[in-house]
């Protein structure tokens, strides 16, 4: 996210960073080591970053002081992993859908471990967790299930999100809008959201915004899913409507100045 204005992803890396530029001199940083941006960042103010990743090993120069491995996706009921700290290992059940959220729970983890919590106190933790409003929030009305996902998008976020509607039951139906901020390069990655959409094997996409139609122009080299495009999001939501039935798993997912939780005021207004 943020092209538009930072150019590339070096450019976003600096932005990012330049937090570390006004941290108290004890502090500790804690990055993903399986970026490759990030696992650059080996040393901040003379401390060693302390990373954290899936499986032991590294595609970088780096040693991930804590990691995930035997990880399970359950759909909308969550993902389990078991986490490894130099404090010990644990069963982590984590009640929010989505591998990305496997990352979540091990910065969780040490930014616990830094604050003196147990394992067992850190455990706790993450298996209750809950969602709020726009990010993975479920919603069970009418017999359906709506993923309200639509805080926000980029590209990276869409196709953590469309993963996370490949792995439901039901009818499965993306209902997407246009990204922001990504600069020259926003059509193509467009484009690319498109195709992880054809291959994902979900049921329906609606799309609608200027850009959302190259969503629809790449979904619709999978045959088996049914794609429809409006320019404005009012007519998406008219025909989206009359579409949806009970059983069905609905993700909603834009950019917010889409203004997309209106299409889940829709769907969920009784």
């Amino acid at each position: 996210c943020h092209l538009e204005n930072l150019s590339t992803r070096d450019g976003i890396l600096q932005a990012k960073t330049e937090m570390f530029d006004h941290l108290q001199v004890d502090g500790t940083v804690i990055l993903n080591g399986d970026d490759d941006k990030l696992s650059t960042k080996k040393e901040v103010n003379g401390k060693p970053v302390i990373f954290y990743g899936v499986g032991a090993d590294s595609a970088f120069d780096i040693k991930k002081d804590i990691y995930a491995t035997d990880i399970e996706n359950h759909g909308l009921e969550g993902m389990c992993a078991k986490i490894h700290t130099p404090q010990g290992d644990f069963d982590a059940k984590i009640p929010i859908p989505g591998e990305h959220n496997v990352y979540n729970a091990l910065a969780g983890t040490e930014v616990g471990l830094q604050l003196g919590l147990s394992i067992r106190e850190i455990a706790q933790g993450i298996a209750s967790v809950q969602t709020i409003a726009g990010r993975t929030n479920l919603l069970h009305v009418k017999g359906m299930t709506v993923i309200d996902d639509c805080y926000n998008a980029n590209p990276v976020s869409m196709k953590a999100s469309i993963d996370v509607l490949a792995h439901t039951s039901g009818r499965r139906i993306a209902v997407l809008g246009d990204m922001g901020e990504l600069g020259a390069e926003e059509k193509e990655l467009h484009r690319s959201i498109g195709k992880v959409v054809a291959a994902s094997g979900i049921d329906a996409l609606f799309c609608a915004g200027t850009l959302a139609e190259e969503y629809a122009r790449e979904a619709k080299a999978n045959p088996e899913c049914e794609v429809h495009y409006k320019k404005t999001r009012e007519e998406m939501t008219e025909e989206l409507l009359a579409y949806v039935k009970e059983g069905d798993t609905v993700l909603v997912k834009a950019s917010h100045f889409m203004e997309f939780p209106k299409v889940v005021e829709a769907l969920t207004k009784e």
